[in-house]
């Protein structure tokens, strides 16, 4: 018997479900020609409803998955707690332990096609379950999967059982469809075994059935009654009795495969979870310890240990939590997942049973009212665990389905001298549906939400962190003016408060400086158009360049060929030049490089500021050939979080910056040095050029901003010359967080460069 669900039980209970061979639970009858043959059956018309016409113009059945998510949908709104689909290659049962039918309904109900009772009735009498077959073609869709039927149902206010027989290929040559019969007789109710040995319910029988089943077919059928299905196998069996939430469709078939496929649709929405968190809390001398683990559907897992009072001696629960935004597994739709989750949340178990008072109404682990209360810190979680806005990432209830599993027997077995003193154990109200509200409650209360809490701090960490290494910097405007804002509601709460009336004051002054910044950058992003088609004509041409290389490379070779060994002479020599040419071009790609890989371009980290330098300064040993530059970095310091590219372009402008000054020197030397104090990071990048005068730097990082003392023969001989490297510099240090400027020269040199930035000394250690 296959089962959904099967991992969260497992956990929870703890326990190994053996695994039953598929039986048709109607396999005691004969076949329809044998019981044909037995007398006593007697013979009763079809009559037609007159809704039944248009109801045949919707074309309702059209599938064979969809005539039998119907037969399944008179189970659910026949208040059955366990609806059995047996699939086999002749033939189809679907039971259930519902409330069956008497004769009268069976004469009045059954048999009129196109009944709108149910549309008139709405809710299921025992459970007010909202009906869902609503239209009474229940009947069209056995004649659409079968030639024949049998249908055996037992109700409570009747002794015997009514046993049908339907032969449709009759009804078919009938006069009329008012002529048309089916064949009926009472029966004892022993002759067939209803789910979960219920003493009611109906088994309908379907032969000779029209169409040939496929796993396609039967997934399809998964999809379509999926939403019928309770989360676990004894979701709703509480020990007060039958539950409305309480309906488990279980599918065996003796065609290989096709129950898998079944309970693999079934579990679909249940499989796809952002989340799990799984907990366990024991009782170990004088006190109690919860073990949470959090699992994420990425990899992520995060485990910690809490501490509790010594009160409950044995708790687990499981909890899954869900996104519901975009595309769905097992194609299905986010508003039946959303509408699915919203009846559910974290239910409370006692020894399998469940207490029905606790889910998403009752709201026991406050989530909701925290929701209201806008609360951001957690009550609960230790100061190592806390996060800022750490419970924004708190999941409202419609996107939990859990299960927390007490045994109120052990518990009061296991209760310590002073509890059972006090009374103070977990322990049933009279009215058996809930737990006594005493302070064991509350702490198991409190373990359950403190494991929620603790998801959600690692949420807004990992959020955290995404926005560090994925996600633009906010620009200063914006922050400030979101401030701003909170300034003056402060003020306007509190009108005659000295302080809020010169922090808002102060704010004014602040924001003029702002603006003037903001002009400065709108400046600078005014050039990122310009700059952005340059770049895609710089890759074009560089893809071309790649093979023009590579003809190149042919041609030498093939004058080689020709030469046949002979290069002493002018044309040899040509060959050789244009040999080199193609080696110092292919070198020249290498500026390219970090542009040409997707990586590169889009995956930001944290890179180690040695590599980058060192590949820099690879990539510009063809241009600048005279150059010497030594890298003296620690090999263990990072950069901040950015892109490779983003990185090697900054780098990559500051030393061809430092070359270009360096144009009238004989011995052109840059230097590179790293260093930190306690939470500051800095790289200087040294060379002995021509040097800058400080007062004039803002100058210099603005667009096209140049101080050149070079002559214009020697500057023709430098790289870019139109005044925006410094401004890329800028920008890239900008978006990073760090600060780039010029500084007062080290001993030895003519112009510093600085890039100073603050870090999390503890992340740097770790890395």
């Amino acid at each position: 018997m296959v089962h959904s669900q099967t991992e969260l039980r497992t956990r929870i209970k703890g326990e190994v479900i053996p695994i039953e061979l598929p039986q048709d639970d109607a396999s005691s009858l004969g076949t329809f020609e044998e019981e044909s043959d037995q007398a006593g059956f007697k013979a009763i018309p079809f009559r037609a409803d007159a809704a039944l016409i248009r109801e045949l113009g919707e074309r309702l059945v059209g599938a064979p998955h969809i005539a039998l998510a119907e037969l399944v949908k008179n189970a659910y709104d026949a208040d059955a707690t366990k609806c059995v689909i047996w699939l086999g290659p002749t033939r189809i049962t679907v039971s259930d332990n519902g409330h069956g039918m008497t004769d009268d309904e069976f004469s009045s109900l059954w048999m009129t096609i196109g009944s709108t009772h149910k549309r008139a009735r709405r809710y299921s009498s025992e459970f007010r379950r909202p009906v869902t077959g609503s239209k009474g073609v229940g009947r069209l869709a056995a004649q659409f999967l079968a030639h024949k039927l049998q249908m055996f149902t037992k109700s409570a206010a009747e002794e015997n059982a009514v046993h049908v027989l339907v032969d449709w290929d009759q009804t078919a040559i009938a006069d009329g469809l008012t002529e048309a019969k089916a064949r009926y007789r009472k029966e004892s109710a022993s002759r067939i075994q209803f789910p979960d040995d219920s003493k009611t319910g109906t088994a309908v029988v379907l032969e000779r059935l029209n169409q040939r089943w496929d796993a396609d077919q039967v997934q399809d059928l998964g999809r379509e009654i999926w939403k019928l299905n309770s989360p676990f196998p004894r979701f709703g069996a509480v020990a007060s009795g039958r539950r409305a939430d309480a309906f488990e469709i279980v599918f065996q078939s003796s065609l290989p495969g096709y129950d898998k496929q079944f309970a693999s649709q079934m579990s679909a929405a249940l499989e796809n979870w952002d989340a799990k968190i799984d907990g366990e809390l024991h009782r170990e001398g004088d006190k109690s310890r919860s073990t949470v683990t959090i699992t994420f559907a990425d990899g992520d897992k995060y485990e910690e240990t809490f501490s509790h009072p010594p009160l409950i001696a044995k708790a687990n629960w499981q909890i899954r939590v869900y996104r519901l935004i975009g595309r769905q597994a097992g194609g299905i739709s986010v508003y039946d997942a959303r509408e699915y989750f919203k009846r559910f949340g974290v239910m409370l178990f006692d020894s399998g049973f469940r207490l029905p008072y606790y889910g998403t109404e009752s709201d026991w682990l406050a989530i909701d009212r925290d929701h209201a209360l806008r609360l951001s810190q957690s009550r609960l979680l230790p100061a190592h665990l806390q996060e800022d806005r750490g419970l924004n990432d708190l999941p409202q209830q419609g996107r939990l389905i859990g299960v927390v599993s007490v045994d109120t027997g052990n518990e009061r077995a296991e209760a310590t001298e002073k509890q059972r003193g006090t009374n103070d154990y977990l322990q049933i109200l009279v009215t058996r549906d809930r737990l006594v509200a005493n302070d064991t409650f509350l702490s198991l209360r409190n373990a359950v939400r403190q494991s929620l809490d603790f998801y959600a701090t690692r949420q807004r960490a990992r959020e955290a962190k995404k926005d560090l290494f994925e996600r633009a910097i906010e620009p200063p405007i914006a922050s400030l003016h979101r401030i701003e804002r909170l300034v003056q509601q402060v003020a306007d709460r509190f009108p005659f408060d000295e302080y809020a009336a010169n922090l808002k004051h102060e704010f004014r002054y602040f924001d003029a400086g702002i603006e003037q910044q903001q002009r400065a950058d709108n400046a600078a992003r005014a050039l990122l158009g310009p700059l952005a088609a340059a770049g895609m004509a710089a890759l074009a041409m560089e893809h071309e360049n790649r093979r023009e290389i590579i003809t190149g490379r042919e041609i030498v070779l093939r004058l080689r060929e020709a030469l046949t060994g002979d290069l002493s002479g002018d044309l040899g020599e040509a060959v050789e030049d244009l040999d080199k040419w193609i080696d110092r071009l292919e070198a020249s790609r290498r500026v390219f490089a970090p542009l040409l890989e997707e990586d590169g371009r889009e995956q930001a980290g944290r890179l180690k500021i040695r590599g980058v330098l060192r590949e820099v300064a690879k990539s510009l040993k063809v241009l600048m050939p005279r150059v010497e530059i030594d890298i003296l970095v620690p090999p263990s310091m990072y950069l901040p979080p950015a892109t490779y590219a983003e990185w090697h372009a900054l780098f990559q402008n500051v030393l061809t910056n430092a070359g270009n000054a360096m144009l009238d020197v004989a011995k052109p030397r840059i230097g590179i040095t790293a260093h930190s104090e306690g939470s500051r990071y800095r790289i200087h990048v040294n060379d002995i050029g021509v040097g800058i005068e400080l007062s004039t730097q803002r100058k210099m990082f603005e667009p096209f901003g140049r101080e050149q003392r070079i002559s214009e023969e020697r500057a023709a001989l430098g790289l870019g010359g139109m005044g925006l490297g410094l401004t890329i510099v800028r920008m890239i240090a900008d978006q990073r967080g760090c600060s780039a400027r010029f500084t007062q020269p080290e001993d030895g040199w003519n112009t510093t460069f600085e890039l100073e930035w603050t870090a999390d000394d503890n992340e740097n250690a770790n890395l």
